[in-house]
C-alpha cells in the first residue's frame, strides 16, 4: 500500500495493479472481516468523513478503474452534501422557512428512492430505510472529507489519518477481543 493514502487503500492498490496490466480476481468466499467497531454517531460521522476524503483522492488520482468510480461518488457528494445544503440555506435566507423546508424534501425523496430501488436481501424493512437514510445523510460528512482533501491540496498540506475509533484504534486488541472478527487491516 502507498504510505500517502489515508483511506481507500484496497481500491487504490487494485487501480495500480490494473493500470500496470495486471488483473484483480475475486473469489466467492469470505476472506476477512473489517471490524469497524462503531458504536456512536460521532464514529460513524468520522468514518464517513474518511470515506469522502478517500473518494475525492481516488478521483483526483484518476488511476485506471479507481478514477471513474470515485469520480461518480465525488460528484454525488458535491450535489447532495454541498450544493443542496447551500441552496436550502440561501432559500431560507432569501425566501423563508417554508420554501426551504419544501426544498429539503428532496432529501426525503432520495431516501425513499434508495430504500425502494434495490432492497438489500439480508435487510428487513426498517434496516432498509435506515440504510437509505444513512446513505443520504452520509453525504454531509463525505463533503467534509472532500473539503479537507481540497484544502490540503490548495495549501500544500499533508493529509493525515482520519481516525474514528478513539485511543484504542491503533489495533492493540487481538482478533478475539475485536468482537470475534479478523482485523484484516485498518481502513
Amino acid at each position: 500500500f502507498r504510505d500517502d493514502v489515508i483511506a481507500g487503500e484496497e481500491p487504490e492498490l487494485c487501480s495500480r495493479i490494473r493500470a500496470a496490466g495486471g488483473r484483480v480476481l475475486r473469489i466467492d468466499a469470505p476472506m476477512t472481516l473489517h471490524d469497524a467497531r462503531m458504536t456512536s454517531f460521532s464514529q460513524w460521522w468520522m468514518r464517513s468523513v474518511r470515506g469522502g476524503h478517500a473518494n475525492v483522492e481516488g478521483a483526483a488520482r484518476q488511476e485506471a478503474e479507481g478514477g471513474p468510480r470515485a469520480l461518480r461518488e465525488t460528484r454525488s457528494t458535491i450535489v447532495w452534501g454541498m450544493v443542496l445544503p447551500v441552496a436550502i440555506l440561501f432559500t431560507f435566507l432569501a425566501v423563508g422557512f417554508f420554501p426551504a423546508l419544501l426544498l429539503s424534501g428532496i432529501y426525503g425523496v432520495q431516501v425513499a428512492r434508495i430504500a425502494l430501488r434495490r432492497p438489500k436481501p439480508n435487510f428487513n424493512t426498517s434496516d432498509q430505510w435506515l440504510y437509505a437514510a444513512s446513505c443520504v445523510l452520509g453525504k454531509l460528512p463525505n463533503a467534509q472529507g472532500q473539503l479537507r482533501f481540497w484544502r490540503n491540496q490548495m495549501t500544500g498540506g499533508q493529509s493525515t489519518i482520519i481516525e474514528y475509533k478513539g485511543p484504542d484504534a491503533a489495533g492493540n486488541n487481538s482478533p478475539s477481543e475485536a468482537s470475534g472478527a479478523s482485523r484484516g487491516g485498518e481502513l
